[in-house]
């Protein structure tokens, strides 16, 4: 159903137990690991932002991510909101890039990448079990609930202030990758462990400096188990 190749070789199937035993025991295959299902983490915590700012080299917010690219594995980011509008920005050679030309309605001279990776969560479907596949979905770089666009505002959001309350992001002047991992609340869900991959595959060759990636999944024994 998909494939990567820098990050590491890996290709992504749909297979039984029996099949994938099967697979493991091929020529050149190191590994056959199960792909989970992730969900979005919403703990977050800061310090010293401000200690940072006035250290060299940055000496002051105004530098703070200066030509930097850090991509943003989540629900998409909404490039209108107030906290990545800086005209002084300008996209560097080759961007904006965008896995699909209507992707691109998403980007601004600082959200430079707008890619979805929605289509993986349905991915391979049984053709005999249509109903796995027929929730339909939003598969656009569109943030339809806002967290990747929380999540990028406290990473790189300009200086604005919400509710007479003055905010920044960490890093103001850095560039945003929009890598749409999560599908839409009850249809989708979460993120498909190849759509992660094939999200910090492409960060990878697209040239972004840092990757952030805010998810979880849940456990799969007991608290006390070994």
């Amino acid at each position: 159903t998909g494939a990567v190749q820098h990050l590491l070789n890996g290709v992504f199937v749909n297979a039984t137990p029996e099949q994938a035993a099967a697979l493991s025991s091929l020529p050149g295959v190191r590994a056959v690991a199960p792909l989970r299902r992730f969900h979005r983490n919403d703990q977050l915590s800061l310090s010293d932002v401000q200690q940072a700012w006035s250290s060299a080299p940055i000496v002051g917010a105004g530098n703070a991510g200066a030509g930097m690219k850090i991509g943003i594995l989540d629900t998409g980011i909404d490039q209108t909101h107030p906290s990545f509008q800086d005209s002084s920005l300008k996209p560097p050679p080759n961007f904006p890039k965008c896995d699909v030309p209507s992707n691109c309605a998403f980007t601004s001279n600082k959200v430079i990448v707008a890619r979805s990776y929605v289509s993986t969560l349905t991915a391979g479907s049984n053709p005999s079990d249509p109903a796995a596949a027929s929730r339909p979905d939003d598969l656009s770089a569109r943030d339809l609930t806002g967290h990747g666009t929380a999540v990028s505002s406290v990473v790189a959001g300009v200086a604005s202030s919400y509710l007479t309350t003055a905010i920044s992001g960490v890093a103001p002047k850095a560039f945003l990758g929009n890598y749409k991992i999560y599908g839409s609340p009850e249809l989708g869900g979460g993120a498909s462990g190849a759509g992660i991959l094939q999200a910090l595959d492409d960060a990878v060759t697209d040239g972004m400096d840092v990757v952030n990636f805010s998810s979880g999944g849940p456990a799969f024994g007991a608290p006390a188990d070994d």
